[in-house]
């Protein structure tokens, strides 16, 4: 008996003939399809969440990354549904080694890799913990990369050379389009002093 040809989901139901081949579901046009329509759910149910979970991981050493091989959001972190919501699949991994979060508290990574869920790389604790983290990483928005600056390297560069040849600040100011004060802490190193 040729398995092939029934439904993969065990109802023993015949396998409809694709007309046509899609990539994304495996069909090739002229042979059976993985399952009737609508009973892929059901395998997917079948598993736990857990199992779930740990198929769609490429589980390595304790101490190396365990990557995430499934659907991400737009900043890297896997997507997973549990607990009849899509939330994120490391927090899922956190909370299934460590119990559940505290209100306030988040999931951060000690290796910064969004798409990590090892447990030994998750840490939790409030925003401003994770905050902490990224300044001691040196990860933080700052100099011309912070989204509200008005400068750049190469401005404070220029501030610092025109006001050591003697040029006033409020003159360097007026010609760069920002306030006496930005240039009076660039000049005192109180901003821009890496």
């Amino acid at each position: 008996m040729n398995n092939s040809i029934y439904c993969q989901c065990g109802c023993g139901g015949l396998a409809p003939i694709a007309k046509h081949s899609h990539k994304k579901y495996g069909w090739i046009k002229g042979e059976p399809k993985k399952y009737i329509l609508g009973h892929a759910i059901r395998v997917k149910y079948t598993l736990s969440t857990e199992e779930r979970f740990w198929e769609k991981v490429i589980k390595l050493a304790d101490n190396e990354c365990w990557e995430w091989q499934a659907c991400e959001d737009k900043d890297g972190y896997g997507r997973f549904w549990y607990n009849n919501i899509t939330g994120r699949a490391h927090v899922y991994s956190y909370e299934k080694f460590n119990g559940v979060l505290k209100d306030n508290e988040n999931v951060f990574h000690h290796c910064d890799n969004p798409s990590c869920v090892n447990p030994a790389h998750l840490f939790s604790g409030p925003n401003r913990v994770n905050s902490a983290d990224m300044v001691r990483k040196g990860r933080s928005a700052k100099g011309e990369h912070h989204g509200m600056s008005k400068l750049t390297y190469k401005k404070v560069d220029e501030i610092h050379e025109r006001w050591n040849n003697g040029e006033t600040q409020t003159a360097i100011a007026k010609s760069m389009n920002v306030s006496q004060t930005t240039v009076g802490r660039v000049v005192l190193k109180q901003s821009w002093n890496s």
